[in-house]
């Protein structure tokens, strides 16, 4: 939601008296407009990525600062079964960024910029099933190969930074998803590995600030388990700490990032149940986040974090495997976001059978995506858009401008 700086003034203003504001009835009305417009301007809704007559299965895979574009990725049907990169921006349709070239031919969006302008992924000559190369897209067309490390013939970009210049993933030596170098690109294209205090043979780098200058990500360590890290450009790589340091075989991953780079959100292990719990490292200080009550959880993660630390959303699932996207706010604690989203009065749409993944949140915390299951049992990303304090504090304003001027 966008308001103009004169509305946001008078909802912001705490000194409220009859002096304060215009104290004719032609004000008061002028008042009532401004807070309706603004209103209005912020749909609380969920989109489906809109289907094509060749298209299959579909999800989104992450989203822009201000929420209004996302990154998604399909499938074609038969007989083409490509694999294309979109930006979805609801409620206006979708642009496929990746079918305006034809090699590489296949393209799996897996990072869309903070600006919304240029998509990173995995890029495949042949089909998905080839080796992979890094690729980087851009809104205007066009598609750039970045380098792949010596000694690696494989490589995928997962995220990129606000601009869409340098952008973090992993690299890999062979098929088989044995091993795996986390590295991160240049705006040229160039490779550069990540440096890890010990050596590990399987690390990536998940997410990238919007300045490009905080990187987090996971490594085996020597204990056969997984640690989360963060390198900082100037300052080098540093382990995030664990909910449980006696149990190092445990996996610990920092799958997303704050703009500003201070908060990583991701996966720790409860130290009783060995369990996965969402994870908050604030300036490297974790918080272990408890699962929904609603469910023996098996396992839970968040994929990202809005840019004050007050919003995770990512994925859990109970013993019966089955994926349920997951919210935490500093109100709510955690719980599955269709719930968060009814509480909120957001319909979801009627084919929909369940929100499986949330794998994006804009910096206000108020606009998500991710995949959902459908009715006919295929996948389609989508995009929900939740109200914000804003809108009901813009009413509550409207209500103590009434007051006052009824009093006056």
């Amino acid at each position: 939601m966008k308001c103009s700086p004169l509305l946001m003034m008078l909802v912001r203003r705490t000194d409220w008296s009859v002096s304060s504001v215009a104290s004719s009835s032609s004000g008061y009305r002028w008042a009532v407009v401004a807070v309706t417009t603004c209103v209005a301007s912020a749909p609380a809704q969920v989109w489906l990525f809109p289907r094509g007559q060749a298209d299959g299965n579909s999800g989104c895979s992450s989203i822009s600062a201000d929420g209004l574009k996302a990154l998604a990725y399909g499938y074609r049907a038969a007989p083409s079964f490509r694999v294309y990169s979109s930006i979805f921006e609801p409620p206006n349709g979708r642009a496929d960024i990746s079918l305006t070239f034809s090699s590489p031919v296949d393209v799996r969006g897996l990072g869309l910029s903070g600006d919304g302008r240029t998509a990173v992924g995995a890029g495949y000559y042949v089909n998905e099933l080839g080796p992979a190369v890094p690729v980087r897209m851009f809104d205007t067309g066009g598609v750039q190969v970045m380098a792949i490390p010596a000694q690696h013939d494989r490589a995928a970009a997962l995220a990129t930074d606000f601009t869409g210049q340098r952008s973090v993933g992993f690299a890999q030596r062979e098929a088989g998803n044995h091993d795996a170098t986390a590295v991160w690109w240049s705006a040229s294209g160039e490779v550069n590995q990540i440096p890890l205090p010990f050596t590990s043979f399987y690390s990536k780098a998940w997410a990238i600030s919007g300045d490009g200058r905080t990187i987090a990500g996971s490594a085996e360590n020597l204990f056969g388990g997984v640690d989360a890290f963060v390198w900082r450009e100037g300052v080098g790589t540093i382990i995030l700490p664990s909910a449980t340091p006696q149990y190092p075989h445990l996996a610990n991953i920092a799958f997303g990032i704050s703009t500003d780079g201070r908060y990583i959100a991701g996966r720790t292990s409860d130290p009783i149940r060995a369990r996965g719990h969402f994870a908050l490292w604030t300036d490297g200080v974790l918080e272990l986040i408890p699962n929904p009550t609603n469910g023996d959880y098996f396992s839970a993660y968040a994929n990202d974090v809005n840019a004050d630390g007050t919003v995770m959303v990512g994925t859990g699932y109970i013993q019966d495997y089955v994926h349920r996207a997951l919210i935490w706010t500093r109100d709510t604690g955690n719980m599955q976001l269709s719930e968060y989203l009814a509480l909120r009065g957001v319909p979801i749409p009627p084919e929909v059978v369940r929100l499986t993944h949330a794998t994006g949140v804009s910096d206000d915390g108020l606009t998500i995506c991710g995949t959902a299951i459908l009715t006919d049992g295929s996948s389609r990303g989508f995009v929900a858009r939740v109200p914000g304090p804003g809108v009901l504090g813009a009413f509550i304003a409207c209500g103590m401008f009434a007051s006052r001027r009824r009093r006056a």
